[in-house]
């Protein structure tokens, strides 16, 4: 069977579920959990055309079967909160996993893809070196003065102009 090299396995897909089911932004939310499995395993069976708020609605939040997602926005407030806990988990813990679970906004469907963050080597910081500012400090210390001047400039043409009126009036009374 063809595989594609930029597509994770199923296999690797899995190992990626459990990873975030067991994540602290996941494992104390059992609408969260039960949301990213079952949109994910349809995903994995091809099924994801059957990923529906209705579907969600009945399967996964048990609603009745009256439920319409029209009216009760109870799916899609959760997908938010899922989208949410996904962005966070990639953020903290999962920054460095090789597989990324993602929902993007607007769908229920998941996407999956290798995560470049994981594959590239950390950039070692440069070391401090003490009584030496860097030249960002320099700069933002240099934009303070320059405002400061402009500031008092600023208040010093006004002082003028004002007295400038003044004796302007005095001189026509």
């Amino acid at each position: 069977m063809y595989s594609d090299p930029y597509i994770p396995s199923d296999n690797e897909i899995r190992i990626q579920l459990k990873r975030l089911l067991n994540s602290a932004e996941l494992k104390g939310s059992a609408r969260m959990s039960g949301f990213i499995s079952y949109v994910v395993k349809k995903t994995l069976k091809g099924e994801q055309d059957d990923i529906k708020g209705y579907s969600l609605g009945i399967d996964v939040f048990n609603k009745p079967t009256d439920f319409n997602p029209d009216t009760d926005a109870s799916v899609r407030v959760e997908a938010s909160r899922l989208r949410k806990a996904l962005r966070l988990y990639y953020l903290s813990a999962g920054a460095k996993d090789p597989v990324l679970i993602e929902m993007p906004k607007g769908s229920y469907r998941v996407v999956f893809s290798y995560n470049k963050a994981a594959k590239e080597t950390p950039i070692k910081p440069l070391p401090i070196s003490h009584g030496v500012q860097t030249p960002h400090v320099l700069s933002v210390i240099k934009q303070h003065k320059i405002a400061f001047l402009a500031g008092c400039s600023f208040v010093l043409l006004i002082c003028v102009a004002f007295f400038s009126l003044r004796l302007f009036i005095m001189d026509i009374w």
